[in-house]
């Protein structure tokens, strides 16, 4: 079975590592897999990273609770009373 490019981008250590990294993690924000955009928005919280492209913005909007939630919480915004488990 192969695997999938998304796990295999950020085993490479490019000379560029912080373009890289947001490239990396834009793509993930954007990927069809929920814990895929759970897990990318869980390190933009922990590390601070920046979101030119808005692309956090519009996950607190995602079909997904658990996503909502980290992209709230990656904004620094109060989760709704109704999401909170």
């Amino acid at each position: 079975m192969p695997v999938p490019s998304r796990l295999i981008a950020p085993a490479a250590v490019p000379r560029d590592l912080a373009a890289t990294a947001a490239d990396v993690h834009g793509r993930a924000l954007q990927d069809g897999s929920w814990r895929a955009r759970e897990m990318s928005l869980k390190v933009i919280r922990r590390h601070g990273l920046d979101d030119p492209d808005g692309l956090v913005d519009r996950l607190a909007e995602d079909p997904v609770e658990r996503v909502r939630i980290q992209a709230w919480m990656a904004l620094v915004l109060p989760v709704p009373h109704e999401q909170q488990a």
